[in-house]
């Protein structure tokens, strides 16, 4: 129970929830080229962007970061695992996966060795 600056912050998101939550975004088209920046699109509707985008070389595919959103609601773990994600390139959706973990290697076992 140590003090520490944005301690009070901290407990009060914790126990009403976050209302955007960092999630991870695979494109299933290997030709879609992410940059950052893009829309994401959750079920048709606007619920965030990329903060950081590139192209995944170890799983061949476009890759990003993003912040999503629920309306000002708490975005779950579920939340974000499920509903159909499109990220938009240059005016055209593309589908995505959303998870909460690295694309490449969720549970870090390359890392141990």
């Amino acid at each position: 129970d140590k003090d520490f600056i944005g301690k009070e912050a901290l407990l009060k998101q914790k126990s009403e929830g976050l209302k955007r939550r960092l999630a991870s975004f695979v494109l299933d088209d290997a030709d879609a080229f992410p940059l950052g920046g893009e829309p994401i699109f959750r079920d048709g509707i606007n619920i965030g962007s990329l903060t950081s985008a590139g192209f995944g070389h170890t799983i061949g595919k476009g890759v990003g970061l993003g912040y999503v959103k629920n309306g000002g609601q708490v975005v779950t773990p579920d939340f974000v695992k499920n509903g159909k994600y499109e990220i938009e390139i240059a005016g055209k959706r593309f589908s995505a996966k959303a998870m909460l973990q690295s694309p490449y290697d969720p549970q870090g076992l390359r890392l141990k060795m």
